[in-house]
């Protein structure tokens, strides 16, 4: 390449596209709402609550039971809302990612 050229011809461009497509990333669909709720209750401590409170209504202390699956549903829902708000937020900000390559 001579230092006078910048870049490829319009035809290797149109060759290089036809035989390769265009030079782009493949991009994952986001994730639904129902995997990101099921996420919050793949958790190490949420099975370890989960199975105190299964023990606690088989011994028979119902009131403990009904606070520690409430604490379950409480943590589950507000991670499941703020992992919504984040996808969202980044599925937004991705049109403006052609500006940090720019950079």
């Amino acid at each position: 390449m001579s230092p006078n050229e910048s870049g490829l011809s319009e035809e290797q461009v149109r060759e290089n596209r036809s035989r390769s497509g265009l030079n782009v990333l493949p991009e994952k669909p986001p994730p639904s709402d129902i995997v990101l709720f099921v996420r919050q209750l793949q958790n190490p401590l949420i099975y370890v609550l989960l199975l105190a409170g299964l023990i606690t209504i088989v011994i028979g202390h119902f009131s403990d039971a009904v606070i520690i699956l409430l604490a379950v549903g409480v943590n589950t829902i507000l991670g499941f809302v703020q992992e919504r708000k984040a996808a969202n937020a980044l599925h937004a900000l991705k049109p403006l990612s052609w500006c940090l390559a720019m950079w």
